[in-house]
């Protein structure tokens, strides 16, 4: 993973939504990476599950952000975290 996508995780760990104006700039503070690159990393993880985005009602290129369900690692794919999920549920079944 990334520095850019574990500095993402870290912002939004406690789970709480914030705006991509907010995740951008601590990100960028943090990693020293440009505001293209935490945009590009912040909308691969939300198309991958990875984190939620949702678009705010103050205008369509506003969008606020929280971590998904699945948990997610170094070295753990979102594909192997659902397949975990998928096998814990038929095991409990």
């Amino acid at each position: 993973m990334s520095i850019v996508r574990e500095e993402i995780h870290n912002v939004l760990s406690d789970g709480f939504w914030y705006s991509s104006t907010d995740i951008l700039d601590a990100v960028c503070k943090k990693t020293g990476a440009s505001r293209v690159q935490v945009n590009s990393a912040l909308h691969t993880m939300s198309g991958s599950g990875e984190i939620i985005k949702e678009r705010e009602e103050t205008g369509a290129r506003h969008c606020r952000f929280r971590i998904g369900k699945e948990k997610f690692a170094f070295g753990r794919s979102a594909n192997i975290s659902m397949f975990d999920t998928l096998l814990k549920s038929v095991r409990a079944a």
